[in-house]
């Protein structure tokens, strides 16, 4: 497992500049002739970079975050394209009852299918079959999409998953490490509420700019 640690006190101006920075040390991966798989929205930025800088192709998986009744932010578990990941003991400590928990599931299943269709204009992913995947985002926090896509992509054969973002934290680093082969960052902390407080410029991405940054690659 690849460890990057910068100084603490690194900041990204916006997640292009740290998708350029991140391609550095996706360098090594080159001659593996790679996919850039982004976690939309916020991962596309850094993605666009990396692939744009290397020469990698790229595309969308995507994965939604299950939110916890009247907390949206705190993530209960997480819906990917072909996996449903639940932190059963975040559900139980929070006595999410069954009917509620479905709900919120199926919410969450609703919006991955909604931008499967846009971002990629309804066509299936490529075969992943015994190829490298880098799953990037803007930055791994609680770290349940992560895992949710991870988990998911596994279940498509890949040879390798490579997961990458310029800011991981790092008991979110442990709990993914199972699942992918390497995890490349460019800073970690042992734990941080937003991934927002490493940007200089943060704003939200929106489904028109994820469109527009895949449209200047040819479909891959």
């Amino acid at each position: 497992m690849a460890i990057q640690l910068l100084k603490k006190s690194t900041q990204f101006t916006d997640r292009f500049e740290a998708g350029r920075k991140l391609s550095e040390k996706l360098r090594k991966y080159t001659t593996d002739y790679p996919i850039v798989l982004c976690l939309p929205r916020g991962g596309v930025e850094v993605g666009y970079e990396v692939a744009k800088t290397l020469g990698f192709p790229i595309n969308v998986f995507v994965s939604r975050k299950i939110g916890a009744p009247g907390n949206e932010e705190y993530g209960v578990g997480a819906v990917s394209e072909s996996f449903t990941h639940l932190n059963q003991r975040v559900v139980s400590t929070l006595g999410i009852p069954d009917e509620e928990l479905s709900k919120l599931v199926n919410k969450e299943e609703d919006e991955v299918k909604r931008r499967v269709e846009l971002y990629r204009k309804g066509h299936p992913l490529p075969s992943l079959t015994k190829r490298v995947i880098i799953l990037v985002d803007d930055g791994l926090a609680t770290g349940v999409t992560a895992l949710a896509a991870a988990k998911g992509l596994r279940l498509l054969h890949p040879s390798k998953i490579i997961f990458a973002a310029p800011v991981v934290a790092r008991d979110s680093l442990r709990s993914l490490k199972p699942y992918v082969n390497d995890i490349v960052y460019l800073l970690s902390e042992e734990s941080f509420g937003s991934v927002s407080s490493f940007y200089k410029h943060f704003s939200q991405v929106n489904d028109k700019t994820v469109v527009k940054l895949l449209a200047s690659f040819e479909p891959n």
